[in-house]
Order: C-alpha cells, then sequence, then structure tokens
C-alpha cells in the first residue's frame, strides 16, 4: 500500500499570492516492519501543520488504516513555548495537542520538549532526551581529560538535567533580570570544585543564544577556558547571533531538528556541529524510552 503511492508531489505553488503547500508522502511517512511513521520536521510553521493534516487525512482513508500501528515522530514540538494563557495570548500548545491528539496515533515520538506541559497534553508520548544523549557521547570521547564540567545556565536547567545524569562536575549559572523590563542584566558562575579544562553548557533549545553568549562570558572571566554548547534545537536565529561568529563559544552541537540545512551550507560553520536526526531517531527507538504515560 505505501510502498506504491509516496511518490506524488513536492514543494509548493503561488496561486493568487496564496502559498499552497504540496506534499510528497516519501517525505513525511516511512513503514518500519508492521508500523507506519509519520515524521514532522517544524521548519514550515502554519504550512508545515498543513502538510501534516494533508497527510493524516490520506492515511485515514487507506482501507487498513484501523488495523495498522500508527507513530508520529515530532522532533520538536511546535509553539512549546506558547505553553500558558497571558493576557490576550492563547496557550497554543493546548490546541495543537489538541489536533495531535485527534489524529489518535498510537504513539508519538518527541525529543526534549522545552516545556514539560507538552508532555502531559499529548497522549502516548515518549520523550527522547537529546541534550543529555550528546553530552553523555562527548563525555565518553573525552575520558580521561580532567576538569571537564556540565553547566547549567539556569535554574531550570539544572532541574532538567541532574535528573538525567550522575555526573559529578556541574556548575549551574544564575541569569539576573531586569524587574520590570525583563532585559539580562548580568550573569553568575557557579564554583567549581576543582580545577577546570572545559566546560560545557547543556540546555534544550537556541534561539539567538544571547543567554548562551553571557554565560559563556561569564564563564571565560572567571575560568578562562574553552566553552562547548550543546543544544537539542536551534532555531535558524541562531545564524542572526553572535554564537557562531564570536570566540566566546568555541564549539556547538545540536540536531537537524529546526535547522535549516542550506542555511548551514551557505554560512560553512565549522564550528556548529550538527546531528542527522533521522538516523538518530531511528536508532534511538531500539531502546528503552522513558516518558511514556
Amino acid at each position: 500500500m505505501l510502498e506504491n503511492q509516496c511518490k506524488p508531489l513536492l514543494g509548493s505553488v503561488n496561486h493568487n499570492d496564496t502559498v499552497i503547500p504540496f506534499v510528497r508522502l516519501s517525505d513525511l511517512v516511512t513503514k518500519w516492519e508492521d508500523t507506519i511513521v509519520v515524521s514532522f520536521k517544524f521548519t514550515e510553521g502554519a504550512r508545515g501543520i498543513l502538510r501534516l493534516l494533508i497527510t493524516q487525512m490520506w492515511l485515514e482513508n487507506q482501507e487498513d488504516y484501523n488495523s495498522t500501528v500508527y507513530e508520529l515522530h515530532l522532533p520538536y514540538i511546535p509553539y512549546s513555548r506558547m505553553d500558558r494563557f497571558e493576557e490576550k495570548r492563547l496557550c497554543t500548545l493546548k490546541y495543537f495537542s489538541h489536533l495531535v491528539n485527534q489524529f489518535n496515533y498510537d504513539k508519538v515520538v518527541v525529543m526534549e520538549p522545552h516545556s514539560t506541559v507538552s508532555e502531559v497534553l499529548i497522549d502516548r508520548v515518549y520523550t527522547i532526551n537529546k541534550s543529555m544523549e550528546i553530552a553523555n557521547s562527548i563525555l565518553k570521547d573525552l575520558e580521561g581529560q580532567e576538569g571537564v564540567y556540565l553547566v547549567y545556565p539556569d535554574e531550570g536547567a539544572s532541574k532538567r538535567y541532574r535528573k538525567q545524569t550522575d555526573y559529578k562536575n556541574v556548575i549551574t549559572c544564575e541569569k539576573v533580570r531586569d524587574f520590570y523590563s525583563g532585559n539580562l542584566l548580568s550573569f553568575k558562575v557557579g564554583d567549581a570544585k576543582g580545577d577546570i579544562s572545559l566546560a560545557i553548557i547543556v540546555d534544550d533549545l537556541s534561539s539567538k543564544g544571547g543567554t548562551f553568549m553571557g554565560t559563556a562570558k561569564a564563564i571565560k572571566e572567571k575560568y578562562n577556558v574553552p566553552v562547548w554548547l550543546i543544544v537539542a534545537h536551534c532555531e535558524n536565529t541562531i545564524f542572526e547571533g553572535g554564537v557562531l561568529t564570536t570566540d566566546l563559544i568555541d564549539k556547538v552541537y545540536t540536531t537537524d531538528s529546526m535547522l535549516d540545512l542550506e542555511q548551514i551550507k551557505k554560512f560553512s560553520v565549522e564550528k556548529l556541529l550538527t546531528y542527522n536526526l533521522s538516523k538518530l531517531t531511528v536508532e534511538k527507538l531500539d531502546i528503552k524510552l522513558g516518558g511514556g504515560k
């Protein structure tokens, strides 16, 4: 069924100044043994969600729909930052989660959700903790090097990642904000328990990277060591900030969950190391997943 039909169109067409997305099913749907996997990479905003909706409607029209196991792979959960009602702002995450639940997938695999609220809102959700997975891989490669510290840029990151690792060399930082404007004023770096040779900042998401640049600057002023950054998700706005163009952060490890790979080629940024998520996700599904309900 699937192999014979996943060959239609790709891209979009302008019709009366309206961009209409085409859907090539082979980009969104794959078959693993007896499971149909829908992979949704949120890089097109509402157009991407429309592609997902069209794909789901097509699947529901297949004769064997009710007897097939379906999974949704959702590396970055759209609208993760909009996880509460504030004044006139809607809790958009709630409504996107409701849309996903309407599709009734047997499993929804997500990666490093920015808001833990999403793990409550989405039914049958399984979480991959990618940032710490990358950190553990790097720490293994650096085994034998003394003074390697994981750095959590704020208390939120500290609470998240201390549950995921028993690594002892850890520093937690503190951001000081202006009470009225919300602007970042300064960064305080915690004390290392011994000599430090490398600081690895770990968090879930980077936009332009102002928090990480401030943290890295404070680390270098206090300890004068190289600083690396690990984030599961990078918005394309990272190319607009100074993370990749200044010497504050020496290496950035991330995935292609949000990044435009053409942008990476265009900028030829040597210190941006990007993991191919499609391959890593396939491998990850073979081991125990946390966060299911």
